[in-house]
């Protein structure tokens, strides 16, 4: 095989392995001025990490970020600043400023969600 031909099997892999990801749906509720994250689907996803973050230029400003160990956690519902077995915290959590616009990201091996939402 040519190195031509190396590069286009090897850049047809790459796109091909990014395009079998899933999109996670993620539904936002507030619950007594918290909010809850909920995965979208029957099962829950098996996620690696979950980030709360303010977009800002050059980079995001995180204000709540925990994350597994193992390979992905099950999870349904994640609520703010609550301790979920099987996470550990990273980032925060840093309190909630009323009227901010936050993003939520879940990526997991499978694919990948984000959502906004305006804090009570």
């Amino acid at each position: 095989m040519t190195k031509s031909g190396v590069l286009a099997a090897i850049v047809f892999a790459a796109v091909g392995v990014t395009s079998c990801k899933e999109a996670i749906d993620i539904d936002v509720s507030i619950v007594a001025g918290v909010p809850r994250f909920i995965v979208a689907n029957d099962r829950g996803a098996c996620a690696k990490q979950v980030t709360v973050y303010i977009e800002a230029s050059p980079s995001p400003t995180y204000v709540w970020s925990i994350a597994t160990k193992a390979r992905c956690n099950n999870l349904r519902e994640v609520i703010y600043a609550e301790n979920i077995v099987g996470f550990e915290v990273f980032d925060g959590p840093d309190p909630l400023v009323s009227g901010q616009e936050y993003t939520v990201r879940v990526d997991a091996p499978g694919g990948d969600g984000l959502v906004r939402f305006v804090a009570p």
